[in-house]
């Protein structure tokens, strides 16, 4: 039940990351890192994605990896 819901929670954020894209109020980019991050527990593709993602922007993935650490402790 909970990989269902993980799954399904994520193919919402990638659906507001498209939406994102296209209306300029949202940032489509954050939805979307938010939902590829959720899929990539339970989705290979989304896993490479995400690899992919943090290869090439390292600097970004290392603050990324700081505020899940500090949000993981803080929980």
């Amino acid at each position: 039940v909970k990989r269902v819901l993980i799954t399904i929670t994520g193919y919402f954020f990638l659906f507001l990351g498209v939406i994102g894209a296209i209306l300029p109020i949202m940032q489509g980019w954050f939805f979307f890192i938010i939902g590829l991050a959720l899929l990539s527990r339970t989705t290979p593709w989304a896993r490479r994605w995400l690899h992919k993602l943090r290869l090439r922007f390292p600097k970004l993935a290392s603050k990324a990896d700081g505020w899940i650490s500090k949000w993981r402790r803080n929980s």
